[in-house]
C-alpha cells in the first residue's frame, strides 16, 4: 500500500496538462497521503516482523496486527529511537526523524486552515523524496533492529517504581 500512496503523492504534484500547477488542495494531499505511505510501511513492517509467514491461516490475525497500530505508539517509538542512548542504528534513527516530520506536515496539511499553513511543489517533493528515502533506510536495516523497532511500536512497556 506505501508505494501506491507515494505514487498518489507523486501525482498529486505533478504538473496539469496545459501547464497549469496543482492545486493548494492537490499538495496538501500529496503531502498528507506521503505521511500515510510511511505509517503504512511501518504497519506493513511490524505485521511482517510478527508474523513472517503467509499461511492463509493467519491472515485474521495479520488483519489484526495490522490494524492495532496507532500513530501515536509510532510517533513514540520515533522520539525513543531518536534518544542516542536507546541505541538505534543510523538507518532506524533516519526513518524516525522522517516520520517525526511527516506527522508535524501531514498535520499542517490536514488541519492547518491558515494561508501560511499551504504548501509549495517543491516542498511538497521534497517531502515525499524524504518519505522515499527514510523507507528504503529502514528496509535496509538489520532485522534485528527492525524488530526492537516494532517491539518499540506495537508493545506497551510496563514503567516499573
Amino acid at each position: 500500500m506505501h508505494l501506491e500512496l507515494l505514487l498518489t503523492s507523486r501525482g498529486l504534484i505533478d504538473e496539469r496538462k496545459g501547464g497549469g500547477q496543482s492545486s493548494l488542495m492537490d499538495l496538501r494531499r500529496a503531502v498528507s497521503s506521503a505521511y500515510y505511505a510511511l505509517f503504512h510501511f511501518v504497519a506493513q513492517s511490524c505485521t511482517d516482523v510478527f508474523l513472517p509467514t503467509s499461511q492463509k491461516s493467519l491472515s485474521r490475525a495479520k488483519r489484526q496486527a495490522y490494524r492495532s497500530i496507532d500513530h501515536r505508539d509510532v510517533r513514540n517509538a520515533c522520539v525513543l529511537t531518536k534518544d542516542i542512548k536507546y541505541g538505534s542504528p543510523h538507518g532506524i534513527r533516519e526513518f524516525a526523524d522522517a516520520f517525526l516530520l511527516m506527522n508535524k506536515h501531514r498535520e499542517q496539511a490536514d488541519y492547518d486552515i491558515s494561508p501560511g499553513g499551504d504548501f509549495h511543489p517543491k516542498q511538497a517533493r521534497y517531502l515525499i523524496d524524504t518519505c522515499e528515502l527514510a523507507i528504503e533506510h529502514f528496509a535496509s536495516a538489520d532485522i534485528d533492529d527492525r524488530r526492537a523497532f516494532a517491539v518499540q511500536v506495537c508493545l506497551k512497556s510496563k514503567s516499573r517504581t
